[in-house]
């Protein structure tokens, strides 16, 4: 993948990853997102398509992304910033990493 050289405007290079299907738009080839309504709208329909007894949303997009680049990265400060959070406690509750957790990966490492 090639490197954005202005991450604030990566849609501007990559497109919106939820793109609006209105006729205008797709008529005129422009890349158009959806709205947060929207994209949660279309998550229920695919819950239930895909029978999912709990609920999702573009939040939970959200958490999802940043639990994964924790998991990733072991790095709180880069998911504290891109969340924009500010305290640490905050952001490790957000993203569901307990303390516990913590503690065996700092116990699994060695120097």
């Amino acid at each position: 993948m090639k490197a954005i050289a202005n991450p604030k405007n990566v849609y501007k290079e990559l497109g919106y990853i939820f793109k609006s299907l209105y006729r205008k738009y797709v008529k005129e080839k422009e890349d158009h997102y959806i709205t947060k309504s929207g994209v949660n709208d279309y998550l229920a329909y695919l819950k239930d398509l895909l029978n999912i007894d709990y609920t999702i949303t573009s939040h939970s997009l959200r958490k999802t992304w940043g639990y994964t680049v924790y998991k990733k990265t072991h790095n709180i400060a880069l998911v504290m910033k891109a969340l924009n959070h500010t305290p640490e406690a905050v952001t490790l509750r957000y993203v569901c990493i307990e303390q516990e957790q913590l503690d065996d990966t700092y116990l699994s490492f060695e120097i």
